[in-house]
């Protein structure tokens, strides 16, 4: 971590995102804040433009102290946030319809789980939902395990998906369940960033095949190659005015 704590990362993170600007030109520098590394330097925005045949295509920032020379990877930053949110460690998370659980080539493993609430103006979410977080570690596996996660019985019984992620989800007459899951494939394409594939989804959760070892990656900078995130929520039917689209919007907001 570049600060103190991790409310200070994330305000630094903030700012470093708040400085990116389409309006600067090529090789503009601006201040973006104080450096958290030397504390005598200030961070600097520097935007590269490029333009074939005089058309613009992109725009890329580097961010540097001025000072120390520090360079920040706004990547990298994120993924010291996660690695230092607050977790509990279970190897079951109850639902109305059984407990959520991870399993490793078929051997139940304990995994990293979390809250956190989405709030939202739109269709009509007049409460927060509280979605709950999976992450599995990759770090220790090898190419061919598997990963599942998900319910013992095939309890899931509707599919949805946007380009980024799948969701399995089941109901009753009052209660509206969704479990969500990235699949980096579907997204990007670029399976050389990830040591994992989605390589299933039944109706009893997910499975993930580990492609190449997760030693070989940078933990730090890239973390989506060797953590599998999946997010689940459960809902009242009869708080929100279109509880599908609200249960739909909170999941691929957290792994969309």
């Amino acid at each position: 971590m570049f600060t103190n704590s991790i409310e200070e990362e994330q305000q630094f993170l903030r700012c470093l995102v708040r400085s990116l600007s389409v309006s600067m030109q090529d090789s503009e520098n601006r201040v973006v804040a104080v450096c958290p590394r030397c504390h005598k330097g200030s961070v600097l925005v520097q935007c590269t433009v490029v333009r074939e045949r005089n058309e613009l295509k992109q725009w890329h920032y580097g961010f540097y102290c001025n000072a120390c020379g520090e360079r920040f990877h706004p990547a990298r930053i994120r993924s010291d946030i996660f690695f230092h949110t607050p977790y509990e460690l279970t190897k079951a998370a109850p639902t109305p319809f059984g407990s959520v659980c991870v399993r490793i080539n078929g051997r139940a493993v304990p995994f990293r789980y979390r809250k956190k609430l989405f709030r939202s103006d739109e269709c009509s979410i007049h409460e927060p939902i509280e979605l709950h977080l999976v992450d599995i570690d990759l770090r220790k596996l090898k190419t061919g395990d598997q990963v599942f996660c998900g319910f013992d019985s095939g309890t899931l019984e509707h599919d949805s998906s946007d380009e980024r992620s799948e969701i399995r989800s089941c109901e009753n007459d009052e209660v509206l369940f969704g479990l969500c899951a990235y699949d980096p494939e579907n997204w990007d394409g670029e399976t050389d960033r990830y040591c994992y594939q989605l390589y299933d989804g039944n109706r009893s959760g997910f499975v993930y095949q580990i492609l190449s070892d997760p030693q070989n990656y940078d933990s730090v900078a890239f973390y989506p190659s060797v953590i599998v995130s999946l997010a689940f929520a459960c809902i009242r039917k009869d708080a929100y005015a279109d509880p599908d689209f609200a249960l739909f919007l909170s999941l691929t907001s957290e792994i969309g």
